[in-house]
This record gives structure tokens, C-alpha cells and sequence, in this order.
């Protein structure tokens, strides 16, 4: 057996409930499909701190971005995608945009300040419009949106702040054009809020006054947010629902499950809301789904992974009709991604994941080649005795 010694980098996730079983976790962020193409944005964590584009569709792994931190978000239309992610050690963002599905990445906009305060950002293109918002640490925090005009390199037109303190700030576009931002509190118990603008004002919404969101979507006329309420130690996790009135309803799919590393929405029909909770011990994968956001029925997801070690981090999308299910693993002993799919007729089958650009470092973060001793696997494990 090889002992597992966690690396000093100090990498943590954030996004996942201020919690990460291990500092070097390889960390799915983003499931997407986009131009009949399936893929999936992840961190490779410490020491590397890469960020990942997988092409799930042709099997071909690709680094969006070096030196990320453990906030990431991206956006794309046709071949073109838009990738943004925290800038590990100096807080800055930076968005970078391929035009060739991912095989090669240009800078077109940093975000920075002598403070080095701007965080978790996330992106939305709109038009002929690329929407950059994060939280600004400085002020309160806040929420800050950037309006980036696509070909224009290191453009802005204009900054929309928001006097709300946050946490996260997701932004979203509902089916009528309308943008929708999804934030907690900074110290992710003390609730979450909806915004909404209208084109010229942001309406407020409080979704749970104890808690925190993780995900929104739209089911016609509905907002439906999925999030976590209670303390974070023993969570109970709620779906709420809303019309543009941003007045919400919730409803506990699951109380008392511990700690939560994430939870996902997939809206459609069915709706699934995936997470991943200790309450069994370790962490595990959970899914419930519904056909009319009342009745909510439980599926048996993590009796089709494997029964040692902890699954965490679920995102989830559709594609091409079936459900497909990121996570990370450390059932073989190390933190990976784990990739799974759910067809029509509720048949899981295990997909293979594809191997990340590994490589070995010594302590102060040089490439060496393996020898016997000390190193670090550039893979997200940390320290490995040889």
C-alpha cells in the first residue's frame, strides 16, 4: 500500500460547502454539452493546479488554464468556449476563450487588483456579449459583473455592483433573456439569496435564511434552486421554487445528512438533484428525481459505484437523453474522476475517464523525473513514498 501524505500547497475547494475530504482533490466543476458535444471542466489540484477540459465526445483531454485556484466557470456557442477561473495565489481572474473546441486557449480579459480580492467567477455569453461575474472581496464582499464585448482583447464596458455580501455568485439566463445571479453568505450558513435583473434594476429574493445554493435552472415558468439549509455539519438539502416574484417555497429532499460536497440540478423531465453527503460515514453519491417538483422519488445511484472509499463532488448534465454523473473517487487509493451514465431506462453503465497530463515534482514545485524517495504526482495526491 502507498501512504498518501497531503501535499502543503493549501488547496482547498470552496465551492464545495467550505469542505474537502483531501487538500489535493481532483475536482469536477462544470458537466456540459454544447454543439452535440459532451464535456466536463475540472482542477487537477495540488501541486499542479491545472484546470482541465475533458472532450468526453472524442475522448481528448485538454489544460484550459495553468495555476488556477479551486473556482472555475465556463460558456461556449458552436466550437468557441469561454473558460474563467481564479488565478491561484494572487486572486485575479482570468478568462480565456478556444475557438477550436479546446486543443488551444488565448487570455482575453484579466481582472485584478492591488488587493487581490476578486473570486469564484462565472461566465455567461449572451448575444454578442461575454458576462464575467465574481466576488469582489474588498468591499463587503460584493458581487461584480463584467461586460466583456467578444473580439475585443482586455475590453471593458462597464462594472454592475451589487451591495450584497456573497459567497458564490453563479449567473444564469432564464428562457425569457432575463439574467438570474445565485448567491450564499460569505460564511456559508447564514443563507442565500436570488437576484434578478430586469434590464435596468436587480429585484432580491431571499431562497433559505439558513444554508447554502449550489444550483439553479428553470422549469417553464418556475426558478428552481437546489442548495443545503441548516448547519454545516448536519445539512438538510431543499429544493425551493419561485416565479420572477423571486417569493420561494422549499422542500427537504433528505434531513440530517451530515456534511455536502456539492449538489447539482438537472432540470427537465424527470428533474434529478444529485449531492453527496457523509451521513453513511464516508462521503456517497445520493440522487432523487421528479416528475412534477412535488413528488420526489429516491434512485439507487451509489449501489452502482464502488463500495470502498468516499465519491464526492458530483456535477450532472443530459446529453443526447441520458443522464451522465461526474464525481471524484478515492476508491483506488487516490483522488480521480469518475464518470458514470444513466440511460432511459435507469441502466447505469461505468465510463472510462481519461488520464490527466501527470507529472512528478520535488518539494519546491520543479518537474523531476520519478525516483526513489520523495516526490509529488502531479496528479492531485500530494506526497508519495516510494
Amino acid at each position: 500500500m502507498i501512504p498518501l501524505i497531503l501535499a502543503g500547497c493549501n488547496y482547498t475547494s470552496t465551492y464545495a460547502d467550505g469542505f474537502a475530504p483531501v487538500e489535493s482533490d481532483y475536482q469536477p466543476q462544470t458537466l456540459f454539452s454544447c454543439n452535440g458535444r459532451l464535456y466536463l471542466l475540472y482542477h487537477g489540484g495540488c501541486p499542479e493546479r491545472k484546470l482541465y477540459l475533458w472532450d468526453i465526445t472524442d475522448a481528448a483531454l485538454f489544460v484550459a488554464g495553468d495555476n488556477h485556484g479551486s473556482e472555475s466557470s465556463i460558456t461556449c456557442r458552436g466550437d468557441t468556449l469561454y473558460a474563467g477561473y481564479y488565478h491561484f495565489g494572487d486572486s485575479a481572474i482570468t478568462v480565456t476563450a478556444s475557438y477550436d473546441r479546446g486543443r488551444t486557449w488565448n487570455t482575453v480579459l484579466v481582472v485584478d487588483s492591488n488587493g487581490f480580492g476578486e473570486d469564484e467567477p462565472s461566465l455567461l455569453l449572451l448575444g454578442d456579449t461575454l458576462y464575467l461575474t465574481f466576488v469582489y472581496e474588498i468591499s463587503g464582499p460584493e458581487i461584480r459583473i463584467y461586460r466583456v464585448p467578444i473580439g475585443g482583447p482586455d475590453t471593458l464596458k462597464g462594472t454592475v455592483p451589487t451591495p450584497y455580501v456573497a459567497h458564490n455568485s453563479p449567473i444564469f439566463l432564464s428562457p425569457d433573456n432575463e439574467m438570474y445571479i445565485l448567491a450564499s453568505s460569505w460564511n456559508l450558513e447564514s443563507g442565500g439569496y436570488a437576484l434578478r435583473y430586469d434590464g435596468s434594476l436587480w429585484h432580491y429574493g431571499e431562497v433559505i435564511p439558513s444554508g447554502m445554493l449550489y444550483d439553479m435552472d428553470f422549469i417553464g415558468d418556475r426558478i428552481v434552486v437546489a442548495g443545503v439549509s441548516g448547519p454545516r455539519n448536519n445539512r438538510d438539502v431543499v429544493v425551493c421554487t419561485s416565479d420572477t416574484s423571486l417569493l420561494f417555497s422549499c422542500n427537504k429532499l433528505a434531513e440530517g445528512v451530515g456534511k455536502v460536497t456539492n449538489v447539482d440540478l438537472v432540470a427537465g423531465t424527470p428533474t434529478y438533484v444529485v449531492w453527496s453527503d457523509n451521513s453513511r460515514g464516508t462521503f456517497r453519491l445520493r440522487m432523487m428525481y421528479t416528475e412534477d417538483l412535488r413528488s420526489w422519488n429516491t434512485f439507487p445511484i451509489d449501489d452502482h459505484l464502488p463500495s470502498i472509499g468516499n465519491t464526492y463532488y458530483p456535477v450532472a448534465n443530459l446529453h443526447n437523453g441520458a443522464l451522465y454523473i461526474a464525481y471524484t473517487t478515492d476508491a483506488s487509493g487516490r483522488p480521480s474522476i469518475g464518470l458514470i451514465k444513466v440511460g432511459t431506462d435507469g441502466t447505469v453503465e461505468s465510463l472510462d475517464t481519461h488520464k490527466s497530463l501527470c507529472g512528478y515534482y520535488d518539494k519546491a514545485g520543479r518537474k523531476v523525473r520519478p525516483r526513489k524517495g520523495r516526490v509529488v504526482l502531479g496528479c492531485g495526491t500530494g506526497y508519495i513514498k516510494r
